[in-house]
């Protein structure tokens, strides 16, 4: 853990990562986990542009610290993570399935991806 912290740049006063929990991860839980010290997760699925602005607006009110942004749909749209990175989030999880298709963009971005290898 220490070391994923350290690799994502991420300041973490306990070493845990919230899995991903699709639909039950949300805004204020993630937050809670976040302010507790350790990294909250919320899950995006294949949600619209505006529905992600309201989530991310959400999210920023909640959480002090930073959280990673689970992208968990087989196809997600380009503008939310346009909108992510609009709301300051710089952390990202991504998949086998869409990894390829979204780290270079996220990198782009300057903010960082971890890739979830297993389940």
């Amino acid at each position: 853990m220490d070391r994923l912290a350290e690799a994502a740049n991420l300041s973490l006063r306990v070493p845990v990562v919230q899995a991903v929990l699709g639909d039950c991860g949300t805004p204020t839980l993630a937050a809670a986990v976040s302010n507790a010290g350790a990294l909250g997760t919320v899950s995006v699925g294949a949600i619209r542009p505006a529905q992600a602005r309201r989530l991310f607006a959400r999210l920023r009110s909640r959480a002090r610290r930073p959280v990673l942004l689970a992208f968990t749909a087989d196809w997600e749209r380009g503008e939310v993570l346009d909108e992510a990175v609009a709301a300051g989030i710089r952390h990202f999880q991504v998949f086998w399935w869409n990894g390829e298709r979204l780290t270079r963009r996220i990198r782009a971005a300057g903010a960082t991806v971890i890739a979830q290898v297993g389940t």
